[in-house]
């Protein structure tokens, strides 16, 4: 992720990726850091099948709070978050290390209150067998000269080895298959799962400008004692990548450690409606189009979700659909939604954004029943980064108390059948209190965690620290409080291997 405001101590080594082969570096790591903080022997190692970076240096203090944070720099572009990890070493994904390209690495420390400690630039070592005497006269030729096909090599990395939760079964779940290569600029978790929230800032200190956010998520960070993953925002059709918003607030959240997550609503300001039908036809590409070169303004990777829950607005009544409480449910058909989807995208593509991973999320409704309502839906994997959805335990107007796992069963059911390679994610999540057992609500987040754990394929979730209609506020009771705390804090939401 990019560092907004601060400068890299010392000078970087320069190292170099071409053609997927790796360049050893004539020159070493700088002898002296003015912090004494840093990290130290950063070295970076291209695997024999190159198609992967290590990265591993030597941790500068025994601080557990202490986040070790891995950049590269492609050509000479901007800084992009690579990788973290409480151990000293990270893996770097080959999609994400493009080989025709030129790159630097360095690593740092960031506390949990999101300061920076150090910076250290690491040396690129070759993981060639060849001997140093023996130079080749042309360019190793390639195994194959196509891109393998989508569902073909298992991830190795993908599977599971925290220790502090049993599990209930035996039975593997399926493991994603190349999920960086379909999951976009922003890095899929090697092991564990980003730990994220929506914080309602007029909950946590009032107010809805930047500082006013920034304080309400500090705050409640500051009470689970760590940095969420991912810091989730909403925006309306006309007020998103708002010039002001990105700068005040959206680099800001980024430069503190999180990673930027995006919704846009389709419905301007002041409630209008915006028909799918008018986006997909063309008549919004202005607007588009301004938007998508302020989201590649930002020069780190970002989620966006194009009309989150649409299914609560396709204008043919589906069983379950209310049409989103305000947001009227007239938008169009599903049709329509996915040609609005693909506009959207294509008009990022011709604006040259790399930056964005695009997240499809749906509440539950659309799954059921074999889920031919989200077949329509769906937009295409050429489309799409992350699949996810929105599943909460109501418990209200005769519903049962339902745990995670099996509000889940539809989706994984949904998504095994079409055979989505991709990693997957909550993008809104939570549960009410009961009101007649103390603590229920507490030990629902426990098991919702000993699921995420067990299911290697769900890669992000975002809690939706919010109350609009029910009380889904992670502090809606003291051992409410509690248990999100004591889950959060888990090293499978640290992404710790």
């Amino acid at each position: 992720m990019k560092l907004v405001g601060k400068k890299m101590l010392g000078a970087l080594v320069a190292v170099g990726l071409f053609g997927g082969a790796a360049v050893l570096s004539s020159q070493s790591v700088l002898a002296a850091d003015s912090d004494p903080k840093a990290p130290s022997a950063c070295t970076a190692t291209r695997s024999v099948d190159r198609k992967s970076v290590n990265v591993e240096w030597k941790a500068a203090n025994k601080d557990q709070a202490a986040r070790y944070v891995v950049e590269r720099r492609r050509n000479n572009g901007s800084w992009y978050w690579a990788g973290r990890a409480e151990a000293p070493k990270t893996q770097l994904s080959d999609k994400t290390l493009r080989s025709q390209d030129q790159y630097k690495f360095r690593v740092y420390t960031r506390t949990n209150k999101g300061k920076i400690s150090g910076v250290r630039p690491c040396v690129l070592v070759s993981a060639s067998k060849t001997p140093a005497t023996t130079k080749p006269t042309t360019e190793p030729t390639p195994v194959t000269t196509t891109a393998p096909k989508e569902n073909t090599t298992p991830v190795t990395t993908a599977k599971q080895t925290t220790t502090t939760v049993k599990r209930t079964t035996t039975t593997a779940k399926p493991a994603i298959k190349n999920p960086v290569s379909n999951a976009g600029p922003v890095p899929v978790p090697q092991c564990g799962t980003y730990w994220g929230s929506y914080v309602n800032s007029r909950l946590h200190g009032g107010g809805t400008d930047a500082a006013a956010k920034l304080r309400a998520i500090n705050k409640v960070e500051s009470t689970i004692g760590r940095t969420f993953d991912i810091d989730h925002q909403f925006y309306r059709w006309d007020d998103f990548a708002n010039q002001t918003n990105l700068d005040r607030y959206v680099k800001k959240s980024a430069a503190e450690g999180r990673i930027p997550f995006l919704s846009w609503k389709p419905v301007y300001k002041d409630g209008t409606n915006i028909s799918w039908a008018s986006i997909a036809n063309g008549q919004h590409d202005k607007l588009i189009r301004e938007k998508a070169r302020l989201v590649k303004s930002l020069n780190m990777p970002v989620f966006i979700s194009f009309d989150h829950e649409a299914n609560a607005r396709v204008g043919d009544f589906q069983p379950g659909n209310t049409g989103g409480g305000h947001i009227k449910a007239d938008a169009g058909s599903e049709a329509q939604y996915v040609a609005a989807w693909r506009q959207v995208h294509k008009i990022y593509e011709q604006e040259g954004v790399t930056n964005v991973s695009w997240v499809w999320l749906m509440s539950r409704t659309p799954f059921a029943n074999g889920g031919a309502f989200a077949d329509r839906l769906y937009p295409g994997d050429t489309y799409v980064d992350w699949v996810g959805l929105d599943p909460y335990n109501f418990f209200h107007g005769g519903r049962t108390w339902s745990h995670l796992e099996p509000l889940m069963q539809d989706f994984t059911k949904w998504v095994e059948r079409r055979n989505i390679n991709k990693p997957w994610m909550l993008g809104e999540w939570g549960s009410v209190e009961d009101p007649n057992q103390s603590g229920r609500k507490a030990q629902w987040y426990h098991n919702a965690a000993n699921y995420i754990e067990s299911e290697n394929r769900l890669k992000a979730v975002v809690h939706f620290e919010s109350n609009p209609e029910y009380n889904w506020r992670y502090d809606s009771s003291t051992s409410s409080k509690s248990a999100f705390a004591a889950v959060g804090n888990r090293n499978h939401f640290k992404q710790s291997c």
